[in-house]
């Protein structure tokens, strides 16, 4: 474990936590679409139910240095909850108060986190160059992931082909969010877009509309939905599958007319990803 330390209170955050999303970010500060980069990575993403992305991933760097493996979860859709925190501590041990994270993970998870935690030391202890069985596993702890999961995860992200060169955003964040308060009047509420990428490739955008009353809009039962919810819901899908086709944030449909509010959102989502 590593303690981060600022006016007596302990920060409690795994190394191999830390690494998830920064593990390699010096690797190229700068990184063109295209080139090779001074590292490769082999990794999957699994979709789960309620907008939850597994994922497992190996870093090779091209020098004599150890490889980097993570497993981690992270959710798309979920802003906050009270299950996912990061705990800070003072001097005598005692949890001060939390931290609540950017982003819902199995990392910051009060029921995962020591699983996560576990499994990322472990594969990083045993450097595996090879398809795995139930066997090397063995003496892993866990209490709430699968080991046959992890297998058949790992399985599929070593035999999978290294990436080595940059998507149109590598040098963005791995995850991030924007987000719109809603303009109309007959519909109060807030627009967000989270994104995820693989290698600086758009691998998922996910957009939503959440209600006055905090409800999701992709939450609500179909016969309950207006026409202009539907149209809504259209939108969005097509505005996402456009951007993962394109790899490009696409701001407006050319297939339909785009809810202004929706517009804004996603220009936000093309500025975010090019600044950052």
């Amino acid at each position: 474990m590593k303690k981060l330390i600022k006016k007596g209170i302990f920060l409690i955050v795994p190394v191999v936590i830390i690494g998830a999303l920064f593990i390699f970010s010096n690797a190229q500060p700068e990184a063109e679409k295209g080139i090779p980069l001074e590292f490769s990575r082999k990794n999957t993403f699994d979709r789960k139910e309620d907008d939850w992305l597994y994922t497992f991933e190996i870093n090779y760097p091209n020098t004599n240095e150890k490889n980097n493996y993570i497993f981690d979860a992270y959710n798309l859709k979920y802003k906050e909850s009270d299950e996912h925190y990061i705990p800070a501590y003072d001097e005598y041990g005692k949890e001060s108060y939390r931290i609540k994270p950017e982003y819902l993970s199995f990392s910051n998870s009060i029921k995962y986190r020591d699983d996560v935690k576990n499994i990322n030391e472990y594969f990083n202890k045993k450097q595996f160059d090879r398809e795995i069985t139930n066997e090397d596993l063995s003496e892993l702890r866990t209490s709430y992931i699968d080991k046959n999961y992890l297998v058949d995860i790992f399985n599929r992200t070593v035999t999978s082909t290294a990436k080595n060169t940059a998507g149109e955003y590598y040098n963005s964040s791995f995850i991030g969010r924007v987000n719109q308060e809603s303009t109309d009047s007959t519909l109060p509420g807030e627009w967000q877009a989270t994104y995820i990428l693989d290698f600086g490739h758009i691998y998922d955008v996910n957009i939503q509309f959440i209600d006055k009353n905090r409800n999701y809009l992709s939450d609500k039962e179909i016969e309950k939905i207006s026409s202009t919810e539907k149209s809504i819901l259209s939108q969005i899908d097509t505005l996402k599958k456009e951007s993962i086709q394109s790899q490009k944030i696409v701001a407006k449909s050319s297939k339909n007319t785009t809810n202004k509010d929706l517009q804004t959102l996603m220009e936000k989502l093309q500025k975010e990803l090019i600044e950052n």
